[in-house]
């Protein structure tokens, strides 16, 4: 299999990319132990992507956080 990623960004990397609003929810996440895992590019918009254990999930753009995604990580 070929590996497209050639660099894996780190932390203050993926915040870089996050909306002001994306950021204010993560935080709010972060009280509940989530961590940010990464940040996918979407026709949408920037989608931050935040996991605790097996749980996952999601940021859009305008800070709409989602518990339970449809999504799928590799």
């Amino acid at each position: 299999m070929l590996e497209r990623r050639h660099h894996t960004p780190s932390f203050n990397e993926h915040m870089g990319l996050l909306s002001d609003e994306q950021r204010i929810a993560m935080y709010d996440l972060y009280n509940f132990g989530y961590d940010l895992a990464f940040v996918r590019t979407t026709a949408q918009g920037k989608l931050a992507v935040l996991t605790q254990g097996e749980s996952v999930a999601t940021i859009d753009q305008f800070g709409d956080v989602a518990v339970n995604p449809e999504i799928n990580i590799r």
